[in-house]
């Protein structure tokens, strides 16, 4: 198989194969470069599933193509086919998603010049340290995830396949069900003092949601991603009754949720899951299920808790059951998300449940926490039998809305939380709200591929792929300087004194953002050397726009500028918000968004 004059496929699935070529030269055409050296690709079951190796075609031990193939000499002329054949090189995978991962070192470790991709120096064999290697990507805000046109998200896809993640999980929310035809509207209400927005649709709306998630999990799978959805195990819709509903918990955010002890509640449970399988997991059939515990789910009434170890786990081995009917090869996840929030023994209540040989059906444990890793998995180890696997969050640190700056690139502050587990996880699903954490994504793909949390080397890598730059240590100091500004900066969103239309006004840190004026000059004096290819695309745009605000809110005394504006219009622009309906958490606070927002 030839997909290209100089690229060839020696066995594996022609489809899966075709397609990594594909997005291959794809990544070339955006670079506006061409290869000129033969690259022959080729599954060798040899290797790890998951490896792959990286050598040369010709005049050493490893023979790439098969001398059939090497009639497509008559493509060139002598002397160019002899120089391809002294320089060729292939890439192996122990599977078709472990050869696209390869692509995805050679594109990032080769060098772009002149409209030339030659490969890098790199060589040898890699295969991942953490089997697990998941993406969340929350497909329910109106934000980049939910709004952005298919080929878009796809091509994202693609994107986070060649840095290496194995496993996709999107959101077909609860709140697409709803008991009457109305058409979708924004509901407010309130929960441990917050104001909180609950999403009501329509049978439009869910029907098309379902279509669109569906699609993004079956091109996922031809990436090699498996498949994860939700088993909500307090899943209601806006007709629960009252008699039947949960007692929320102070992080729950969702007020239609079914009591599982209620009389009924978990027969109601199993049926609504059942409604939303239909619709949507169905056709793509999940690899995984995953428990959640708290902000969509869980109940505090006398009978369930504490949650985590009481009414949660009942409720799973029964959900269980009812999921295998369905899809009986299915895994299941069981998520820890703020176990003992309330120091109400959670964690120690579910491994007296395992040390009792209860809950076989666990098949990986998912333990995260808001800041720091729990102690406890930490301090008691990993049940016998048992998966432990991370839940980074790259979105939500420390800015508000943390879609309205820019790029947020953490990697000290992530290589540290990343250390406190990597002894122990076997991976990690990543929490993802919109594409402004790219850098952070390519950090953690890294640590779950290298099992440790060496942060610079992925920034190396980052510069020269997406920036087409040499200057990599320049862009770790660029990052550094991002994390240095980061913390403490909030868009105090709220009514007007008209009390109708929203308004907002600047919190920064006690001594401002000193650094802001020399960052912004740094940042200016890289994109000068940066080509004109590079400086209007979405990655480095965030960047630049990241530096730029920070300069222009240190001095705008929490007044709006137009300077502020045009770049809060931008991000707008570049994050696909809907602006009638992207959540504020999300969404840049132009002057549009908050006059007809919510």
């Amino acid at each position: 198989m030839n997909p290209s004059r100089n690229i060839f496929i020696e066995n594996g699935d022609p489809e899966l194969m075709e397609n990594a070529a594909r997005i291959f030269l794809e990544r070339l055409a955006d670079r506006k470069c061409a290869i000129e050296t033969f690259l022959t690709l080729k599954v060798d079951p040899k290797l790890p599933r998951e490896g792959f190796r990286i050598g040369s075609c010709f005049g050493g031990k490893e023979k790439a193509v098969k001398d059939s193939e090497l009639a497509e000499k008559q493509l060139y002329d002598a002397i160019g086919f002899k120089q391809l054949m002294e320089h060729g090189i292939f890439v192996a995978g122990g599977s078709e998603s472990a050869v696209l991962y390869g692509l995805g070192k050679l594109l990032r470790t080769g060098v772009y010049k002149e409209g030339k991709f030659t490969p890098g120096a790199w060589r040898g064999t890699s295969a991942p340290a953490k089997p697990f290697r998941a993406v969340y990507l929350a497909s329910h805000f109106y934000n980049f995830h939910h709004c952005a046109p298919l080929e878009e998200m796809k091509k994202y896809l693609e994107d986070l396949a060649l840095l290496g993640f194995n496993a996709l999980k999107l959101n077909f929310p609860a709140s697409l069900f709803s008991s009457d035809d109305k058409p979708s509207r924004l509901l407010k209400f309130g929960i441990g003092g917050h104001d909180l927005y609950y999403l009501a649709g329509g049978p439009e709306e869910r029907d098309r949601t379902a279509k669109r998630l569906t699609e993004l999990y079956l091109y996922g799978k031809k990436l090699g991603m498996k498949a994860i959805a939700n088993a909500t195990l307090t899943l209601g819709f806006p007709d629960t009754p009252a008699e039947l509903r949960a007692v929320p918990p102070m992080s729950s955010a969702f007020p239609y949720d079914v009591c599982p002890s209620a009389p009924g509640g978990l027969e109601l449970i199993l049926k609504n899951n059942e409604k939303r399988f239909r619709v949507a997991a169905f056709h793509f059939k999940p690899d995984y299920f995953i428990f959640w515990p708290y902000d969509e789910g869980g109940c505090a009434c006398p009978k369930c808790r504490p949650w985590g170890c009481n009414g949660m786990f009942r409720t799973a081995g029964k959900m269980v059951e009812f999921c295998r009917k369905f899809f009986p090869e299915a895994k299941f996840i069981y998520g820890t998300w703020l176990f003992d929030h309330k120091n109400e023994g959670e964690w120690k209540g579910l491994y007296e449940h395992f040390a009792k040989g209860e809950g076989e059906w666990c098949d990986m444990l998912l333990a995260d926490s808001l800041s720091d890793f729990p102690a406890f998995p930490l301090e008691h180890g990993v049940p016998d039998g048992k998966m432990l696997i991370t839940f980074p969050e790259v979105s939500m640190w420390g800015r508000y809305p943390w879609g309205a700056f820019g790029a947020i690139a953490m990697p000290e502050h992530y290589s540290r939380i990343f250390g406190q587990s990597e002894q122990i996880s076997s991976g990690g699903e990543l929490y993802s709200e919109g594409i402004f954490e790219d850098v952070n994504k390519a950090l953690f793909a890294s640590f779950f591929w290298s099992g440790n949390n060496e942060w610079k080397e992925p920034l190396r890598e980052y510069c020269r792929y997406e920036l087409l730059s040499e200057d990599t240590e320049e862009f770790i100091e660029l990052i550094r300087a991002l994390e240095r500004s980061h913390a403490g900066v909030w868009f105090d969103i709220r009514l007007a004194d008209d009390g109708e239309n929203f308004a907002w006004k600047l919190k920064l840190p006690e001594n401002g953002l000193p650094e802001a004026s020399s960052d912004l000059e740094r940042f200016r004096r890289f994109e000068e050397k940066l080509s004109p290819l590079v400086r209007g695309t979405w990655r480095w745009r965030q960047l630049m726009i990241r530096a730029e605000m920070d300069n222009e809110l240190s001095s705008c005394a929490g007044k709006s500028t137009e300077k502020l504006e045009s770049l809060l219009e931008e991000l707008e622009k570049m994050y696909r918000i809907d602006v009638a309906r992207a959540l504020p958490r999300v969404a840049p606070p132009t002057r549009k968004y908050l006059s007809t927002s919510l």
